[in-house]
């Protein structure tokens, strides 16, 4: 948790931009039927990662995934509805149960989506809602966070595996204490400091057809967290003390690393100075880095 080098402590968490049925194959109608070309699916990093600190899924990762004829959208007809994908080694993604072609030369368009959700989305619809988790100090909690689609159309049948490469769709922020004069880095890592986000919506809606994410309370609002009702802040439990930091003026993309550094000084003032280090895209971490995710 600490840079040697640095002397500072990081923090990593996810955030949105503003900051069941079983899986089958719907028969379009009595002349679109399955064929005998299976359909394989595996998956690729958009730059240079995927997962939140990883360049792959883990094995055992799940995403969903919907196929439709190209020209029908997914609040139509879909020829594949919410199919379970599990990653297994070899970036390969295996699903459920065995899944084919239709027959003759139709091509489909086909949308994942991770982290897997066993309710489907509903008939003439094409909304999803999603959300990070609350406590992000659990590894589990923190990949769960980490909403990521993939979208290829037009796939001819082929007994080539389909090749999904996802991005993620939220940012992610990077805090990074430093200490001032007269504090110690490690005696700041000792007290186990807690920093929490408020302020930031957790929850929205998006679009699989139009590819968007919208605030829950406006569908139209294509930037929920920029909107979000009352202050964005950290807040730091301290060695029994609450201090607030809020959120320096930034524009926030998805797929992107936001890094944060925090002026840590215990005093009689609760609140703390940010600034922002740098907006880059969204990246391995460092080799040998550690993190304490909130």
């Amino acid at each position: 948790i600490m840079r040697n080098a640095f002397k500072r402590a990081n923090y990593v968490l996810c955030l949105l931009l503003a900051l069941s049925g079983t899986s089958c194959i719907n028969r379009l109608n009595d002349e679109i039927k399955e064929g005998s070309i299976l359909i394989s699916f595996s998956f690729e990093a958009s730059k240079a990662a995927t997962k939140v600190t990883k360049n792959t899924f883990d094995i055992g990762d799940r995403s969903g995934i919907f196929a439709m004829l190209t020209g029908n959208s997914l609040d139509q007809q879909r020829y594949i509805d919410n199919l379970l994908l599990e990653c297994s080694d070899n970036s390969k993604l295996i699903s459920k149960k065995e899944v084919y072609y239709p027959e003759g030369d139709a091509t489909l368009d086909f949308i994942s989506y991770y982290p897997y959700q066993e309710e489907n989305v509903s008939k003439g619809s094409s909304l999803l809602d999603v959300t990070v988790q609350a406590d992000q100090n659990k590894t589990a909690n923190y990949s769960l966070s980490n909403f990521m689609t993939a979208r290829i159309g037009n796939v001819p049948n082929s007994e080539k595996t389909v090749k999904l490469e996802y991005k993620h769709r939220f940012a992610k922020i990077k805090l990074v204490l430093i200490p001032q004069e007269g504090e110690d880095t490690d005696e700041m890592l000792k007290a186990n400091p807690r920093i929490i986000a408020t302020g930031f919506r957790t929850q929205a809606v998006y679009d699989l057809q139009s590819d968007k994410l919208s605030s829950v309370d406006d569908a139209s609002e294509t930037d929920p967290q920029t909107h979000s009702d009352g202050g964005q802040a950290f807040t730091l439990e301290w060695n029994g003390k609450i201090y607030t930091c809020p959120l320096p003026s930034a524009t926030i993309e998805e797929d992107t690393e936001l890094e944060i550094c925090i002026n840590a000084l215990q005093s009689t003032s609760a609140t703390l100075t940010g600034v922002i280090a740098n907006i880059k895209e969204w990246e391995l971490s460092e080799q040998g880095e550690s993190e304490n995710r909130y």
